[in-house]
């Protein structure tokens, strides 16, 4: 390769990895002025895939350019990894994703450290990217865990940073329904005497059990911290009364989706007595973030979203429609207009004929099967539903899970 020029292959390749890795001034990642057929090569096709705006591809190919040019574990090796696998992530291929966030991990140990801030954050999205896989949440409190174990190797437990990063692995599991269980079925020797002596009589014994005590385990740890550094931030008890609010009202959506006759599934009016006692505590944590609402304007978004489900889970339309009328919440920026539509008076969602089964009632939509379909892989396919969402002071119905297919027109 000749003398780069300021529109330069190479040129336009050192500004990239700069601008995506957030790397201004690393001098050190300018692109040499020669190399192999095979660094030349990498080269060509990172900027054909940023002719043609693939970003995903552009990144790969840099990759490729890196490992050739520098070494796999050289650290702008390891952060070119780390950057590849966030924006796999993002694609929607986290099975991919997965992959090369293990071997950015395995390059930053070697670059940086196992302690390292490159390290904490790998383990991070590790977290979130089995997360969004649907199985082996396992794999994912792994690395979730290892992350919490390096701030606390670096000094950092009782901090605000700490507490936030515990917050944000509650959301992240949460958001992905990764805490639903499973029934089991045990045979119990009921032994009893009659009559005629001793009769045993074998049972099955059907109990449902779910993940949300390790959650709940994070939870607690972020209270007791957050008491502990009111004088820095007042409002980070009542950032995490909200997160164990929300995280509450899916598990009693949860526990109420188990099948009738199982041990662990709840009445209606447990569900009822449940929500009552939430909404309470969202009550208490709203009037101390109201106290600033401009600096607390994203809890207290998810404080109303959360009191929009409970009345979601209690059936009670009038409360949905006062609090979409009040302006408390708008959930226009979440959603595509495409997946919006209108509700009759019984809830009944005014919306064409799709190519996937889908409720068609926003109300059947509140417990869903606790056993979700597998697909030949064993993992979690998503099942179409729709869910409450204020839109510019109107209740409508969001469709989620859903496949991006063409939707057939009205007849």
């Amino acid at each position: 390769m000749g003398a780069s020029t300021a529109n330069s292959p190479a040129e336009r390749l050192a500004v990239a990895i700069v601008v995506l890795l957030g790397l201004a001034g690393h001098a050190s990642f300018a692109v040499a002025d020669s190399g192999s057929a095979a660094e030349d090569a990498a080269l060509a096709r990172y900027v054909a895939a940023a002719n043609e705006q693939d970003t995903v591809a552009a990144i790969g190919h840099l990759l490729d350019y890196s490992i050739l040019a520098h070494g796999e574990n050289a650290p702008r090796t390891a952060l070119l990894t780390h950057r590849y696998g966030e924006l796999l992530m993002r694609a929607g291929r986290h099975r991919e994703a997965t992959a090369v966030l293990k071997t950015a991990l395995e390059r930053s140990e070697v670059a940086f450290g196992e302690y390292s801030e490159e390290s904490l954050d790998i383990n991070m999205s590790l977290g979130y990217a089995y997360g969004e896989l649907g199985r082996r949440r396992v794999y994912g409190f792994h690395y979730f865990d290892r992350a919490l174990e390096i701030l606390r190797a670096r000094g950092e437990r009782e901090t605000i940073r700490y507490v936030v990063a515990l917050l944000n692995i509650v959301s992240s599991v949460a958001d992905n329904d990764g805490l639903s269980g499973q029934t089991t079925a045990n045979i119990v020797d009921n032994d009893y005497s009659a009559v005629d002596g001793n009769v045993t009589n074998l049972q099955l014994d059907y109990r449902y059990r779910n993940d949300f005590d390790k959650v709940l385990g994070y939870l607690d740890e972020a209270g007791e911290l957050a008491r502990a550094l009111a004088d820095e931030d007042p409002f980070l008890s009542a950032k995490v009364a909200i997160a164990r609010a929300k995280l509450e009202v899916l598990e009693t959506a949860d526990l109420a989706s188990a099948p009738i006759g199982v041990r662990g599934r709840i009445t209606h009016q447990t569900v009822v007595e449940r929500n009552d006692a939430t909404r309470d505590q969202l009550d208490d944590a709203m009037n101390v973030l109201s106290r600033d609402p401009e600096s607390n304007s994203v809890f207290l978004a998810a404080a109303n979203a959360t009191l929009l489900d409970i009345a979601w889970l209690d059936d009670d339309r009038d409360r949905m429609l006062a609090l979409c009328a009040s302006g408390a919440l708008d959930s226009s920026t979440q959603y595509t207009a495409d997946r919006l539509f209108r509700i009759t008076a019984d809830g009944s969602v005014l919306a064409p004929e799709f190519g996937f089964e889908v409720p068609t009632n926003l109300f059947d939509g509140r417990f869903r099967p606790t056993k979700p379909a597998r697909d030949e892989l064993g993992e979690r396919v998503a099942q179409p539903y729709f869910v409450p969402a204020c839109i510019n002071g109107e209740l409508m119905a969001a469709l989620v899970n859903a496949p991006r297919v063409i939707i057939e027109e009205f007849e």
